[in-house]
């Protein structure tokens, strides 16, 4: 595929933007209340720098954060990830806001799931709110509700990679609260206060955003609570979290406006992309997805139909006997990886599922199309930005390209669907030029995008 970052409209000043550059560890019984003091944003960036800088390489270093593939970060690599966030969004945040706000961590709680809310403290003003979803996690306390502002907390939870992804994804959502926007961070179902299985990449997701949205405006309606919410609400997250800010646009819609849906690097084309992507003839960097993806499906269709969400008739023994207690929470992507038969997705399911994902049909292969989002009825009202790196080797851009397609066919051509805007990975030294996990390397490029494109928005609508 031809390499391409830039399209109309915003695309360029993004670029520009950029170019001019996962369990935080769990408090004991954490509580819905804002128990920590408020976080200036120069200790946000110091924490960055407390996982990158040399002070703290003997206690954590880069060689220590073993991602989902195995495989550990080299020190150059993590300073070039965490420039990403700790040099690039920072500098954005103090170029539109010369003096960022103090933020605060609240738990909230509701109904038996969990979250976490960042409050600007702005003497009572009103503001956009931003719901900030969280890409793939796998041990159930690697979740915002669980964080922790010590960087060398991430030491202590048994999934390092889940700690330090959660470490970073609470850091970005605090730094784009600083810049004067409450940022809402759902767990999802199976995170945090929750131990139901996680139904992983399933539209029922974007429930789990409106629960704590409503939450969190129920919180803030206190007369003493330091800020409160405006009429305007954006949508953002990376990964799974691309695929559950979409399910949570669906959700919403006709129930909370929302001004624009920024999902990056999502999964949207389960049907397509994703099954295309299962039946290569390729090692996968992340295969425990599939797997997961059916043990979330079972947790919601099993009930109805258990002969088809039999995991003895979708995987080769011995996953069947191996998948509960994959994903229980108690696991690490890294653990599961390593217990794999194959990294080859296409060698560990049954011939039955691969012949019906192969001709696209059967019960299995329904149940995805029905939670591909833009091949159902739904049409979003709100703006929709997608988000995405044309070389992402985890979640295919036609994930992208094909909804915004879809949705610009004849018969729909829906205009606030705009233009994926594609983004490059945060560039490495030559010497590491050819690491793989480009998805994990155009995070912060894409959050840098996406928060651009929500502060523009914001000053438009």
């Amino acid at each position: 595929m031809k390499k391409v970052y830039s399209c109309a409209g915003m695309a360029l000043a993004i670029l520009a933007a950029m170019l001019a550059f996962g369990d935080c560890s769990q408090p004991s019984a954490p509580k819905e209340a804002a128990e920590e003091d408020a976080i200036p944003f120069e200790n946000l960036v110091a924490g960055l720098d407390g996982i990158g800088g040399t002070g703290a390489r003997s206690l954590l270093p880069a060689s220590s954060i073993i991602k989902p593939d195995g495989s550990a970060f080299a020190a150059a690599e993590l300073d070039a990830y965490l420039d990403g966030i700790r040099v690039t969004l920072a500098n954005y945040v103090k170029s539109i806001a010369s003096s960022p706000y103090a933020v605060m961590p609240v738990r909230l709680r509701s109904e038996g799931q969990s979250g976490l809310m960042w409050v600007p403290l702005a003497l009572g003003r009103k503001l956009p709110v931003i719901a900030f979803q969280h890409g793939t996690q796998i041990y159930w306390a690697s979740a915002p509700s669980r964080y922790d502002p010590n960087p060398l907390s991430i030491l202590t939870s048994p999934d390092i990679w889940g700690a330090f992804q959660n470490y970073v994804e609470c850091t970005t959502a605090a730094l784009m609260a600083s810049a004067g926007y409450i940022v809402v961070m759902p767990d999802y179902p199976g995170y945090g206060d929750s131990r139901a299985p996680h139904p992983y990449v399933h539209l029922s997701l974007g429930e789990s955003v409106l629960l704590m949205l409503n939450r969190a405006k129920a919180v803030l309606a206190s007369p003493f609570a330091v800020a409160h919410p405006n009429d305007k609400l954006f949508l953002t997250g990376y990964s799974e979290g691309g695929f559950v800010t979409m399910a949570a646009a669906r959700t919403l819609q006709g129930k909370m406006p929302v001004v624009a849906a920024v999902p990056c690097a999502g999964s949207y084309d389960l049907a397509g992309a994703m099954v295309d992507d299962m039946l290569a003839d390729k090692e996968a960097i992340v295969p425990y997805y599939v797997p997961f993806t059916a043990y979330g499906y079972a947790s919601i269709y099993g009930a109805t139909e258990p002969s088809v969400w039999d995991l003895q008739q979708l995987f080769l023994p011995p996953l069947p006997a191996l998948i509960p207690q994959f994903f229980s929470g108690n696991e690490t992507g890294a653990m599961i990886t390593a217990q794999l038969p194959t990294k080859v997705i296409k060698d560990f399911i049954t011939p039955g599922l691969k012949a019906d994902l192969a001709a696209k049909e059967g019960q299995v292969y329904a149940m995805l199309l029905k939670n591909t989002i833009f091949r159902t009825s739904w049409r979003p009202s709100m703006i929709v930005q997608m988000i995405h790196c044309p070389d992402d080797d985890i979640v295919p851009v036609e994930n992208a390209t094909n909804a915004y397609a879809a949705w610009h066919s004849p018969l729909i051509n829906l205009p606030n669907v705009l233009p994926p805007i594609f983004v490059p990975p945060v560039p490495l030294p030559g010497s590491l030029a050819s690491i793989a996990d480009i998805h994990v390397r155009a995070y912060p490029t894409a959050m840098v995008a996406a928060f651009t494109f929500i502060k523009a928005a914001n000053a438009l609508y």
